[in-house]
């Protein structure tokens, strides 16, 4: 018996309530629209008198701007709402009614202008003709401000929207980036680590990361390659050799082949590993130079210094037997030391023809170099 009379009871609380609510909602409606009708009663009201009173163009207009306030205002009110003044952020302050309210005054001008003769004719117009169009244009100004704004600047606001998605994209691919480059570095920075032991997976890693490294990645790729190769091509050649997948990756990044040092500094860690690849080291210091040349840059005369030691060191006749080169090439050799030693960059280092084998080659063919070079 009490399950029954509390479910009776909580049912007949729920109707009151609903029943409450519904009063309250069809109050605040009613209330609405009286607020709204009074409004507009009073203001036709104070514009009667206006117009009545002072019979001049200036107050016709004044009658006008206040017609298409209170046309904007009540166009705010459309959905039963009116959005006060506040502040959205420290810079930036939302009008809101005061915005209606220029929009309407913006709109009512503009109809009056585009209706034929009511500017040439002012003063026969009546007190309803000017607040009707006041209202009219008021209450529509913010739809017609917007078809205006639409047609003029929908271009501008769409190339707007497009640059700002392209710039999203753009910041985007930075971090992408970013993250590439980072990782191509850790990797660099655990390859020339020779307490780490060195796997055929990790050095393809390592060349994916710097091939797809931004260009100011692979230069620093290359200088610490570069330095690592100067530090220990006698003291450690195996870790030396280390650069090499480094000179090959900055290579095979290099389609349009700008960069010789990539191919000379592949060449001349060729040639000091152990055991040197002397036919290897020789095609790469040949490319070195082709690029050289192409692209005139001077110098760099080490690249003919050290071809001419890879000829020496897979050419037969002497390697076998201590013999006559071939003419042909002895005539290759012998240029590209002549072009070595007229590198000053070279000269001032070594003696070249006191070098190994460069001194003994030149002794059993029976060649020389001009002294102190």
């Amino acid at each position: 018996m009490n399950r029954v009379v509390m479910q009776f009871y909580f049912e007949a609380n729920n109707k009151i309530t609903s029943r409450k609510a519904l009063n309250m909602k069809n109050s605040k409606q009613g209330h609405f629209f009286a607020y709204f009708l009074l409004g507009i009663i009073v203001f036709s009201f104070v514009g009667y008198i206006i117009v009545d009173a002072f019979k001049s163009s200036s107050h016709f207009l004044l009658l006008l701007t206040l017609a298409g306030a209170f046309g904007g205002l009540s166009s705010s009110m459309r959905n039963q709402k009116l959005m006060l003044p506040y502040r959205e952020s420290e810079h930036i302050i939302n009008l809101g009614l005061i915005a209606d309210c220029i929009a309407g005054i913006a709109g009512a001008f503009v109809i009056f202008m585009l209706l034929p003769g009511n500017i040439q004719n002012l003063q026969s117009l009546t007190s309803d003709q000017v607040l009707a169009i006041g209202i009219i244009g008021g209450y529509g100004g913010g739809a017609l401000i917007n078809r205006v704004v639409d047609k003029y600047l929908r271009d501008d606001v769409e190339n707007l929207k497009a640059q700002v998605n392209e710039t999203k994209s753009e910041i985007q691919e930075v971090k992408s980036q970013t993250e590439r480059d980072n990782e191509a570095s850790a990797l660099l920075e655990r390859f020339f680590d020779d307490s780490i032991p060195e796997n055929p997976e990790e050095i393809e890693q390592l060349k994916k990361a710097i091939k797809e490294a931004s260009p100011a990645m692979r230069v620093e790729a290359f200088y610490k390659a570069k330095k690592l190769r100067q530090a220990t091509w006698k003291s450690n050649k195996q870790l030396m050799a280390r650069t090499i997948p480094v000179f090959e990756a900055l290579i095979e990044s290099d389609p349009k082949e700008e960069f010789h040092r990539h191919h000379g500094h592949l060449g001349y860690a060729l040639k000091d590993k152990t055991p040197p690849e002397w036919e290897r080291a020789g095609k790469a210091l040949s490319k070195a130079i082709e690029i050289r040349d192409r692209l005139n840059k001077k110098g760099f005369g080490f690249y003919e210094f050290n071809r001419a030691i890879c000829k020496i060191e897979t050419e037969p006749n002497f390697v076998d037997n201590r013999k006559l080169s071939p003419t042909e090439v002895r005539e290759e050799i012998m240029r590209d030391l002549e072009k070595a030693i007229e590198d000053p960059n070279v000269t001032t280092l070594i003696q070249v023809s006191s070098e190994p084998p460069i001194r003994e080659w030149l002794k059993v063919n029976n060649l020389s170099l001009p002294p102190n070079s």
